[in-house]
């Protein structure tokens, strides 16, 4: 969110906005940090800010302490969001701009060149990608593009998949997962099973 890198003001008026945004959020039911305590610290930063305009060098420094204790705060909230959002995959957006955050976006690997061969053996085919490092791999295959199954899930940029009904037609797909998140399945590649 970059809460630690705002002016005072910016951070008070971002406190209040998540404290509505999340009262009463039936995503939130039991969040870090209580709405009370959220209240009462973004309260008491405000004062603090009010007070240091004198330019006391003491009511600066309690304010910046203040200021400590609500980024802390707001890091366990963040965190506490995250964790919903990430538990609700299709959704997690929405739910981290329903609490009055900024979803991250996330570096996006699309699995390319990707391709699909049948082996000597029956029923078996080779799936193989253009890797990627510090990255896993799911494939999935389908009958129908509708239901996919997933064969598996690897660290290397290919599988051998068994088991399927030789003189069927299956469609494959993979997707890269890195530590920034899950890329968007490669284009489908279709193939008769030997």
């Amino acid at each position: 969110m970059g809460f630690s890198k705002l002016p005072i003001p910016e951070k008070i008026k971002l406190l209040r906005a998540i404290i509505k945004a999340m009262t009463g959020n039936s995503h939130f039911s039991t969040p870090r940090v209580s709405m009370a305590d959220m209240t009462s610290k973004t309260d008491l930063l405000a004062l603090k800010e009010s007070e240091a305009e004198t330019g006391d060098h003491s009511k600066v420094a309690e304010m910046h302490e203040v200021e400590h204790d609500a980024e802390l705060m707001v890091d366990k909230q963040v965190a506490y969001v995250e964790e919903i959002a990430n538990d609700n995959f299709a959704t997690g957006d929405s739910i981290i701009k329903s609490a009055a955050m900024k979803p991250q976006k996330v570096a996006v690997h699309e699995a390319r060149q990707f391709k699909v061969t049948n082996t000597d053996m029956p029923g078996q085919v080779k799936a193989v990608t253009k890797g990627v490092v510090r990255a896993s791999f799911i494939w999935m295959y389908s009958t129908d593009q509708i239901n996919w199954i997933t064969a598996g899930t690897t660290i290397k940029a290919q599988l051998i998949i068994s088991g399927l009904t030789s003189g069927t037609k299956y469609y494959f797909r993979v997707a890269v997962v890195t530590k920034d998140g899950q890329g968007p399945f490669s284009n489908v590649f279709s193939l008769t099973i030997l």
